[in-house]
């Protein structure tokens, strides 16, 4: 029986994507990869607003939806977070096997190549924590699968169509315009013969539209009434920390971001190199990875680590072009377990801290089902953390935008604050302080004098102790009034 009649080419892509979804919803962590996502579900969950950072353009209003869908099975934003980091890996899983399937591989190859996405250490990284790259992984997937079609078909429709789909993924993150790099590989992979006239042309204008998007699509963006400077921001972001840059850091950055990231793909592609009909694809591939690599060597500073974040835009072509070139049914299982065990390893160790862990077990035997106001030093500390991944439902006050809100009105707002707590305790609930952030404020304020009137007032009003877990207290909060 002829295979395309036999299972529609979409039916593995979508099996596979949503089995890849539910084991990344199943293996969601409480940790935190670093401070984007603390920043963006603060500014959330403190005003339940859309507006966005100005180079992630679509996180924000993505994590209102996943807010949404979680919101009636008791979630909060964090599990928002968790959703669409999720589902945007799955669908860059999708993408890759629909990819595939457009390049005109046959049902086990552009399976292989799924499935190498789909446990990619650096994509299931990304896939388990609230971060930006698993998001922006369904938008690089797009622009995977418009490329495969114009490689497949080259002409001045599917290029423009590659060019749109690349003019958005750079709106998802300005580094996504790279992605337009693989449009050689993808062309060779789908042009054993290649003709140069319409690679040249087709990449001519697929570039001339990507650079007309990036100059129209952040102000269109702007008049909708969301942010968008990807360019100004990332070039500003790339002056600041490309002067830390030095030879030294490279090393660190080769293993840290590509080598074991991309496990299951840099071997094969290393060994491609020895085949002579495969060594144009392999060039065209590493040119394709290159700009992300000096990428992260540039703005990565000191022992900063992103898993081969920004080179995940480009994960899928680097996976096609490794299936369509190893044939070996053992090979292939290799390096599926290769990089699953891979995975695992980066997955164990993001693990809740043992501060965030006490701090959680402390407000836990303090609250005991109480409706709880909780008085946070600093939304990125150790009280803000735990708040957002298991208190959602709590109200929050970070003392850190008394300070930052017109400072010389503090202690007005101070009086504000006295008067929530007791009309809090009026209504049954309790307000509280941990220790943790008496710490933090104490440590502030000998650089910052108002950060000393904030902790004087709530020693003043803290209350007995409710708790206390492996050196964490947790303090009542009371009214004056």
């Amino acid at each position: 029986m002829n295979e395309h009649h036999a299972t529609p080419k979409w039916r593995d892509g979508l099996l596979i994507s949503l089995l890849a979804l539910v084991a990344y919803l199943l293996c969601g962590r409480f940790a935190w990869h670093g401070l984007d996502s603390i920043a963006f579900l603060n500014q959330y969950s403190l005003g339940g607003t859309v507006t966005e950072p100005p180079w992630h353009t679509f996180y924000m209003p993505l994590l209102h939806v996943g807010h949404d869908l979680v919101t009636p099975f008791g979630g909060g934003a964090y599990r928002g977070g968790l959703l669409i980091s999720a589902a945007g890996t799955a669908i860059g899983v999708w993408f890759t096997h629909a990819a595939a399937r457009a390049l005109g591989v046959n049902r086990a190859t552009a399976i292989y190549a799924a499935l190498l996405v789909a446990t990619m250490p650096a994509t299931t990284y990304f896939a388990v924590v609230v971060e930006v790259p698993g998001v922006v992984l369904a938008f690089s997937g797009w622009t995977w699968l418009c490329i495969a079609h114009w490689a497949r078909k080259p002409g001045l429709g599917t290029a423009v169509l590659a060019g749109v789909s690349l003019a958005v993924a750079y709106l998802a993150h300005p580094t996504a315009a790279f992605v337009g790099l693989t449009m050689l590989p993808i062309y060779q992979l789908a042009q054993p013969v290649p003709r140069w006239r319409p690679l040249l042309f087709g990449t001519a204008a697929a570039l001339a539209v990507l650079l007309i998007g990036m100059l129209l699509l952040p102000h269109l963006v702007n008049a909708l009434g969301g942010s968008s400077n990807g360019s100004g921001k990332a070039l500003e972001f790339l002056r600041n920390r490309s002067s830390k840059a030095h030879a030294r850091g490279f090393t660190r950055i080769l293993v840290d971001e590509w080598l074991v990231p991309f496990l299951p793909i840099h071997l094969p592609l290393l060994t491609m190199l020895l085949r002579r009909g495969s060594r144009l694809v392999v060039a065209g591939c590493l040119v394709a990875a290159l700009p992300f690599v000096l990428a992260s060597w540039l703005l990565l500073v000191e022992q900063e680590c992103e898993h081969g974040a920004y080179a995940t835009a480009i994960c899928g072509p680097l996976a096609i072009a490794v299936a369509m070139h190893v044939r070996s049914h053992w090979w292939r299982a290799l390096s599926l377990a290769l990089g699953s065990a891979t995975s695992i390893v980066l997955g164990i160790g993001l693990q809740e801290t043992s501060q965030a862990l006490a701090t959680a077990s402390a407000v836990e035997s303090s609250v005991r089902g109480r409706d709880l106001r909780w008085l946070i030093a600093d939304g990125a500390g150790p009280d803000g953390r735990v708040w957002l991944t298991r208190y959602p439902n709590c109200k929050p006050t970070l003392l850190a935008y008394l300070l930052q809100n017109q400072p010389e009105k503090l202690a007005a707002n101070l009086d504000a604050l006295d008067a929530m707590i007791a009309a809090h305790a009026t209504a049954g609930g309790v307000s509280i302080v941990t220790s943790n952030t008496l710490e933090e404020l104490a440590n502030v304020a000998p650089l910052f004098p108002p950060a000393r009137i904030i902790e004087d007032w709530l020693l003043a009003h803290r209350g007995p102790a409710l708790g206390h877990a492996d050196g964490v207290e947790v303090f009542a909060v009371q009214s004056h009034n």
